[in-house]
Order: C-alpha cells, then sequence, then structure tokens
C-alpha cells in the first residue's frame, strides 16, 4: 500500500515523491532512536 501509494505520488510530482519515500525509512529510525534512549 505505502509503496504503491510512494509510486503514484513520485509520478505525480519527483520531488515530494522522492521525500516520501525517504521519509518512510527515516521515520520509524528517528522514533526509534528517542525509544531506546528512555
Amino acid at each position: 500500500m505505502a509503496r504503491h501509494q510512494g509510486e503514484v505520488t513520485l509520478t505525480k510530482s519527483p520531488l515530494g515523491g522522492a521525500c516520501f519515500s525517504l521519509w518512510l525509512p527515516l521515520y520509524p529510525n528517528k522514533l526509534e532512536l528517542p525509544v531506546n534512549k528512555q
């Protein structure tokens, strides 16, 4: 689902699609950092 939406966004706007694709894997990683520190 997320992959399909990312591809659709890329077709509509390459900048937005690339940012979204990069944010997807970064979001959980950034959230895990503070959780690990706590």
